[in-house]
């Protein structure tokens, strides 16, 4: 099996953001924002599908480390047929709107955790937007089959780390 998933794991390079500096402080983490990526041999790139800004969309992998600092990346081997999968899961979703209402209940949901112990979203929007960790959520749970136990709605980019570190192989940054 020569293809895979490569799921990275990113900070803002050349700004601050407070969006990002927030998501990191609350979860005591390195990284804001998680992606994926994918090669293409016909295209000859890399292609990254991720939500970020105000939309989701695609990127190349170049643009990416433009903008972004890269943490961590890991590699998952899939199927020719799971790539098709995902890649037409990506471009079936490209273009919904970026989440803000939901990061908000996310933020909630996890002060709520705390306090009583579950987390759900009041803001959940049953998929007419995403963030960065719920649409890669999704992708590890429908197309890749891991078990992603925790509800894509409140699922950050911290419990999505946690979930790949286990069964991901560490990807060399280049």
């Amino acid at each position: 099996m020569d293809r895979f998933l490569t799921l990275g794991f990113s900070r803002p390079k050349h700004s601050w953001l407070p969006l990002s500096f927030i998501i990191r402080k609350v979860q005591n983490t390195t990284y804001s924002h998680v992606y994926v990526v994918m090669d293409s041999q016909y295209l000859e790139r890399k292609i990254v599908f991720q939500a970020s800004g105000f939309v989701v969309n695609f990127s190349s992998y170049k643009r990416l480390q433009e903008h972004n600092e890269i943490i961590k990346e890991y590699k998952i081997p899939i199927t020719k047929n799971t790539q098709k999968q995902v890649l037409q899961f990506a471009f079936d979703k490209a273009g919904a709107p970026y989440g803000m209402r939901q990061i908000l209940g996310m933020g909630w949901a996890l002060l709520l955790e705390r306090l009583t112990g579950k987390r759900r979203n009041p803001l959940d929007d049953d998929g007419r937007s995403y963030v960065c960790s719920e649409i890669v959520a999704e992708i590890l749970k429908d197309y890749v089959g891991l078990a992603v136990n925790i509800d894509t709605d409140v699922i950050t980019p911290k419990d999505v780390f946690a979930i790949v570190s286990v069964i991901g192989t560490p990807s060399l940054i280049k």
